[in-house]
């Protein structure tokens, strides 16, 4: 085989239970996945991650720089700094989507701000009811995705009892 896939689920979310203890961010996560690979036998090994994976991966390579090879993300978060020659120098297409992705943000990307504030208030009302975390997830998703992913989505929370959990990492990582 030319390479082996290694897929850890993030502490705290789905398949890997809810967290107990405090202190779960980005850096304790990225030291667990590098003695989890250590553990496992690698000597060398790369790190990808999409979303909080992008956030993670690059941690995994700054702490565990003589066996990470490489780190890819799918995304970076950066935007405009506010210096109104970095909007003028932007092209039509890149105004709209820059405005499309605030849009977003201003109506869609609530949970952000909520989870990294004050997660507990939303875990209880997220632990207390399926419905609840139906409408949590609707909410953020809409009709932009396939009713069965939304469901699927609540189901993986809601029977892994990680809602709370994964909403404390954005609070660890605030």
């Amino acid at each position: 085989q030319a390479f082996h896939l290694v897929i850890p689920s993030l502490p705290g979310f789905g398949f890997s239970g809810p967290t107990t203890q405090r202190g779960w961010d980005r850096y304790r996560v990225a030291r667990a996945w590098a003695e989890l690979m250590q553990r496992l036998g690698y000597e060398q090994y790369g790190a990808q991650g999409m979303d909080w994976g992008s956030i993670i991966s690059p941690e995994v390579g700054r702490c565990d720089p003589e066996h990470v090879i490489g780190a890819h993300v799918t995304e970076i978060f950066t935007g405009p700094s506010g210096d109104p020659a970095e909007w003028e120098a932007l092209s039509e297409k890149e105004k709209k989507q820059w405005q499309e992705f605030q849009w977003w943000m201003d109506n869609k990307g609530v949970y952000d701000p909520l989870q990294s504030t004050i997660p507990q208030t939303l875990a209880h009302a997220l632990a207390d009811s399926p419905v609840g975390q139906l409408a949590w997830n609707y909410q953020i998703y809409g009709d932009d995705l396939s009713f069965d992913y939304i469901l699927t989505n609540v189901m993986i929370y809601w029977l892994t009892n990680t809602a709370a959990s994964s909403a404390r990492f954005y609070y660890e990582n605030h």
